[in-house]
């Protein structure tokens, strides 16, 4: 009995952990969202799973999570504004001039403050592509990195119409 009362502790304290790590408010606006909720579910394929800046410069918190999406399973991120606005970026929806729906690379998923950024141009040959340019530029909002664990990615930030990949590295 008394293993019984142990393992239900050790349970409860586990899973008191867990939640701790999750923004409960954000969960619960998510679930009430029917058309979010009824197409995507929030993956924990990362942890922390959700950031929050100001991410569209209106002086508020913003929030950001990984999602998937439940038909096809693909990969992306969802931002909510502290309008009640959200933007979905992957998860089956488009966000690269290179056809970019699925972030099922995704590794690194973290807040970037700085507004200087490089952005990685490649010329594209018939057989490779070689890198073309390093473009420095100023981007108007704080950014999200979002990469392989060990390899390239880019940065995703909000222009004020929408969410903007900018690649960088290899």
């Amino acid at each position: 009995m008394k293993r019984i009362v142990l393992l239900f502790i050790i349970l409860f304290l586990v899973a008191c952990k867990k939640q701790s790590k999750v923004d409960v408010d954000f969960i619960s606006d998510f679930k009430s969202e029917e058309l979010l909720s009824d197409k995507y579910l929030l993956s924990s394929q990362i942890e922390p799973n959700i950031l929050t800046a100001d991410f569209n410069g209106d002086g508020k918190d913003d929030k950001v999570t990984i999602i998937q999406e439940k038909a096809s399973q693909k990969i992306g991120l969802l931002f909510q504004h502290s309008d009640g606005s959200h933007y979905i970026v992957g998860a089956g929806k488009v966000f690269t001039d290179d056809g970019w729906d699925d972030m099922n690379w995704l590794g690194v998923f973290e807040i970037d403050r700085n507004k200087k950024q490089e952005e990685f141009i490649y010329s594209e040959s018939n057989e490779s592509e070689e890198l073309f340019e390093i473009k420095e530029i100023k981007i108007p909002n704080i950014g999200v990195v979002i990469r392989e664990e060990e390899g390239s990615g880019g940065l995703l930030y909000f222009n004020g119409k929408e969410y903007q990949y900018l690649h960088q590295g290899d």
